[in-house]
C-alpha cells in the first residue's frame, strides 16, 4: 500500500535535478519539456544542466551523440513544466519541444528548432539556421545570420539580422501574426509575397540579384521589413 502512496506522491514532491557533462561528446540538444527554458552556448563553461520542478522528476542524458533533457510523461495527469538552465557548447544544434514554454537561448551556432503550441521564444547570437513552429506566442530574436523558417498562427515576432550571407533564405507562414524584420541596409533582397489580407511594407528595395530570399505567406498578419545600419540587428 505504502508503495502505491509513495508512487503517486513522489512526482508532487520531486527534488532538484543537476547534473554535469564535462566531457561534452555530444552535438545536439533535445529538451522535451514546458515552463522556463534557458539555454546558453559557451565555449569555456562545463556543459551542465541545472532543473526545479514541483511535480516532476527531469531527466539529463546523453544518448550517441545528443543530449536528452526532458520530463517523463505522467500517469496521472499532472501537467510537468519547472524551470531550467542548460549550458551548452556553442556549436551544438538545439531542438526544443514542448507545450508551453518561455524559451531563452544566447550563442548557439549549430541551427535552433523550436515546436511549441503557446508561450515565448526569445533568441540571441545565433549562427546557424532557425525554424520556429507555434501555435500563438510572441518571438523575439536578434543577431542573426543564418536562415530562418517562421510558422507562426496568432501573435508577434521581431528579427534582427546581424548580417546577412549569399543565398540566405527566410520563410513566413503565418495567420493574424504580424511580423517585423530589420535587415542590414544595402542588402539586396527579393519577396515572393501571398497575403490575403494586412499589409507589407519595406523599407529596402526588391533587388533582381538578391542575397536574401524572403517568402512569405499570411491571413490577415501586417509584415514589416527595415532598414538597419550595418551591424547589430538588435530591436
Amino acid at each position: 500500500m505504502w508503495a502505491v502512496v509513495l508512487s503517486v506522491l513522489l512526482p508532487l514532491f520531486a527534488a532538484p535535478h543537476s547534473a554535469i557533462f564535462p566531457e561534452a561528446r555530444f552535438s545536439s540538444v533535445e529538451i522535451y519539456a514546458s515552463g522556463d527554458v534557458r539555454v546558453v552556448g559557451s565555449d569555456t563553461a562545463r556543459p551542465g544542466v541545472l532543473g526545479t520542478s514541483e511535480k516532476c522528476l527531469l531527466t539529463s542524458k546523453v544518448v550517441g551523440t545528443s543530449l536528452q533533457v526532458y520530463y517523463p510523461t505522467s500517469t496521472h495527469g499532472t501537467v510537468c513544466d519547472g524551470v531550467l538552465t542548460i549550458t551548452v557548447p556553442r556549436s551544438v544544434s538545439l531542438r526544443s519541444r514542448g507545450y508551453s514554454s518561455d524559451l531563452r537561448v544566447k550563442s548557439v551556432d549549430g541551427g535552433i528548432e523550436v515546436n511549441q503550441n503557446l508561450g515565448s521564444v526569445s533568441i540571441e547570437k545565433a549562427a546557424g539556421p532557425i525554424s520556429i513552429r507555434m501555435a500563438q506566442g510572441q518571438v523575439r530574436a536578434s543577431g542573426l545570420s543564418g536562415d530562418l523558417d517562421l510558422w507562426l498562427g496568432r501573435g508577434a515576432a521581431q528579427f534582427g539580422f546581424q548580417s546577412v550571407s549569399p543565398n540566405s533564405r527566410v520563410s513566413f507562414m503565418t495567420g493574424d501574426a504580424s511580423v517585423d524584420l530589420k535587415v542590414p541596409s544595402g542588402s539586396a533582397i527579393a519577396i515572393v509575397r501571398r497575403q490575403k489580407f494586412g499589409t507589407l511594407i519595406s523599407e529596402l528595395p526588391i533587388s533582381a540579384t538578391p542575397q536574401m530570399k524572403i517568402s512569405m505567406r499570411s491571413e490577415t498578419g501586417n509584415i514589416r521589413i527595415l532598414a538597419t545600419a550595418p551591424s547589430p540587428g538588435v530591436f
